[in-house]
């Protein structure tokens, strides 16, 4: 798991990071929703299907904003709970950052590597991984599906990756821990590692 070991200089890396580089709840590391019925009395159920079901994949290719999904759903699954409530839960209860791959990562931008977050994200949470998490001080920068109106593992995500940080001529690496994604940017050329 050791990227130093995988990477060589005049590469680039590209890092997933739900279930790479940040792991869940701070406490324990368990999916954040865990104790979402008993802290805010939500039903992880009913929230999926309002939500997650319904929603998510505009919210996650940007075409929608995560706040208004959320104040429209919300009344009829927690009507005592607002919008904002539920995503300051939310992201702080899916913010452990692993710190070996952190570790992992100064070590290969040290050694000339540079490091990019590729990951599936809306907006709110992708400002938030790079500024409350101060993921932004920790790496060179972030591609992301709202921004791009891409997901992995659409080709077209990792062609606007390449594109967006000036790597179409060098070598690229993902570090990702879903298969489906390992697949499709191996067929773009790129070389792949699977978490």
């Amino acid at each position: 798991r050791h990227i130093q070991k995988k990477m060589q200089n005049k590469v680039c890396l590209m890092l997933d990071v739900n279930g790479v580089l940040v792991e869940g709840r701070p406490q324990d590391g368990q999916p954040w929703h865990c104790d979402l019925e008993a802290d805010l009395g939500i039903s992880v159920q009913e929230l999926t299907n309002a939500f997650f079901v319904t929603h998510w994949e505009s919210i996650v290719l940007g075409a929608q904003d995560l706040l208004p999904v959320l104040s429209e759903i919300l009344p009829s699954v927690a009507p005592n709970v607002s919008p904002m409530k539920l995503v300051d839960y939310w992201f702080a209860m899916d913010s452990r950052i692993n710190e070996h791959v952190l570790a992992d990562v100064r070590s290969a931008r040290s050694s000339g590597v540079p490091v990019y977050l590729a990951t599936n994200q809306d907006h709110m949470r992708a400002e938030y991984l790079m500024t409350q998490l101060n993921l932004g001080s920790k790496v060179d920068g972030m591609v992301y599906s709202a921004k791009t109106r891409y997901k992995k593992p659409q080709r077209e995500f990792f062609r606007h990756a390449q594109m967006c940080f000036g790597y179409e001529r060098k070598p690229l690496r993902l570090i990702d821990e879903t298969l489906s994604n390992l697949a499709a940017v191996r067929g773009e050329g790129w070389g792949a590692f699977h978490w």
